[in-house]
């Protein structure tokens, strides 16, 4: 069976049954190396490029019972930390309590990945085609996006699986109009409760080749209570559909992601943002993606694995405005083909080019080179 279909089983089975055995505690993890070179459209270009171990992620899982258990993520981004800013984070991505009474209900409490996107949900490496995450899932859902939080989830026969979780919402100090919410996630981080977020995801396995899902976000954005009436009314709705395809060699993936903030007029004027630098009214972002197994066409019988991929990826943080002119600069048009090899399920090496375009013709060309793992 190629590897996507076991990651997508994963997936689905993740809340069906007990993963583990009785005081068997488990490690693992994952981590990808990066090597960018801008080809055109930045005074870097003329740069040999750069090399960075992006993530260096460990898992560390426990249970405490067959049907109770606990996960968590613990990432160091950029190989180490400084005082400045040029220093990488280390982070604790997950780190929560599972308890499952049944398939079709289970409770879940701690920090948990917020459950929208696909690369969002999973973001290891060898789960998604291209060095670098697409764009979509880091501008509109910012991958990858966890917060503190209580829910319930579980999965029915016939193909059905669900989340919902209550959050902390999301801190207004850190929109931004080029980068959207990813600045406004509290990532758990003595996050404020002024504003409480729901979460919740539905997917539906079609058929063994094809699954569906979508699923929704709220928060308010008035925090903090000392702002008083200055930012009365703000909230974020979002909304997101997914698809994943596969049959035989060729696999293919789709996602449009769209959100709307409400009274950006307070928000704009409570933190005195110029013109084209204002917080859009909504955001939309939207990617397609298809897929072809080389290797497999070649030789049917060998686990190895040889994808040619394309990627196209819309996507704008000012799509609607209020009382100003949307800055083109923020909507953007990014064209990614390259090649996914997998000498194992679980260890990949990628190549791939990027065309990164904006509707202000501020173009850019950038090559990429990756290694990554999962265990």
């Amino acid at each position: 069976m190629k590897w996507y279909i076991l990651l997508t089983a994963m997936f689905f089975n993740s809340l069906l049954q007990p993963a583990y055995s009785q005081n068997e505690t488990r490690l693992g993890g994952y981590g990808e190396l990066h090597y960018n070179k801008p080809v055109s459209g930045l005074p870097e270009a003329a740069s040999a490029g750069e090399l960075d171990f992006h993530r260096f992620v460990v898992y560390f899982s426990h249970p405490f019972e067959d049907w109770i258990w606990f996960y968590s993520e613990l990432e160091l981004e950029h190989t180490r930390l400084e005082g400045g800013e040029d220093g990488g984070e280390l982070a604790l991505e997950q780190a929560y309590i599972q308890l499952q009474y049944s398939k079709a209900f289970g409770i879940r409490a701690g920090i948990m990945i917020v459950p929208l996107g696909l690369v969002n949900v999973f973001h290891e490496p060898p789960a998604f085609h291209g060095v670098e995450r697409p764009n979509v899932e880091r501008y509109i859902i910012p991958s990858t996006w966890r917060e503190a939080g209580i829910g319930i989830n579980g999965s029915f026969a016939g193909g059905w699986q669900y989340e919902v979780y209550l959050m902390a919402g999301l801190n207004p100090d850190g929109l931004r109009a080029g980068n959207g919410i990813r600045g406004a996630r509290q990532i758990a981080f003595e996050s404020s409760t002024d504003d409480i977020s729901l979460a919740a995801r539905l997917d539906y396995r079609l058929s063994l080749n094809l699954t569906l899902g979508g699923a929704l976000f709220y928060s308010g954005l008035e925090k903090p209570a000392s702002y008083g009436d200055a930012l009365k009314g703000a909230n974020l709705k979002m909304g997101e559909v997914h698809l994943q395809y596969q049959r035989g060699n060729f696999q293919a993936k789709g996602l449009a992601a769209y959100s709307k903030i409400a009274n950006t007029e307070r928000l704009n004027a409570f933190y005195g943002y110029s013109d084209n630098m204002q917080i859009g009214d909504s955001q939309f972002g939207a990617y397609v993606e298809g897929a072809y197994d080389i290797w497999g066409w070649f030789q049917p019988e060998s686990t190895q694995r040889l994808y040619a991929f394309t990627r196209y990826e819309q996507y704008n943080t000012q799509n609607s405005t209020s009382g100003f002119e949307a800055n083109k600069d923020f909507e953007r048009q990014e064209i990614t083909f390259g090649l996914t090899y997998l000498p194992t399920s679980q260890v990949c090496f990628k190549l791939d080019y990027q065309f990164l375009n904006t509707a202000d013709n501020f173009d850019r060309k950038q090559f990429n080179l990756g290694v990554g793992y999962n265990f």
